[in-house]
């Protein structure tokens, strides 16, 4: 638009009309002025445009490094649980083989006694093997319904006839 308008007055101002050729320099001037607008508000949008791209960088990093301290605590959640593992299956390795250690006290003593046990009841010979296999079960995931009979209910039944009411009760 301002480019047609200076056009037409371009052949006045050069045929020495002096209101064309002030004209002229007050357009070109506008169109100058126009263009240095532009660039200004191309810079502006660019430098919008950067902003707005840290302003996203800074909030996904701030997404990442609380994530990551999330990780964190995690990691070292799942240390301290895994330290606890070790030591519940160090206990268990204890209980086990205390359980054998008792059972044959029990069977010995038993015979000692006169009064062998009966190994036909369940809960009287590898008692231990209840223990594993339960945790055996809930390590497969065949432990569903979490309705396994606890494995002291299988010792107090077994030696029910060797065992006072206090310790039937325990």
């Amino acid at each position: 638009m301002m480019e047609d308008e200076a056009r037409e007055l371009s052949l006045p101002a050069v045929a020495g009309d002096e209101q064309a050729r002030a004209s002229l320099a007050n357009v070109r001037a506008k169109i100058q002025e126009v263009e240095a607008d532009r660039e200004v508000l191309a810079d502006a949008r660019i430098s919008a445009l950067g902003r707005e791209r840290d302003a996203s960088e800074a909030k996904d990093q701030a997404y990442r490094d609380r994530n990551l301290q999330v990780a964190r605590d995690r990691a070292a959640a799942i240390v301290q649980l895994a330290s606890r593992a070790d030591s519940l299956v160090a206990e268990f390795k204890t209980v086990i083989s205390d359980m054998r250690s008792v059972e044959r006290e029990i069977l010995s003593a038993s015979r000692e006694a006169g009064q062998p046990a009966d190994s036909a009841i369940v809960g009287r010979k590898n008692l231990d093997q209840f223990a594993i296999d339960q945790l055996l079960r809930f390590a497969n995931g065949t432990d569903r319904f979490g309705k396994e009979r606890p494995v002291a209910e299988w010792a107090r039944q077994a030696w029910r006839h060797l065992l006072t009411d206090e310790a039937c009760n325990d």
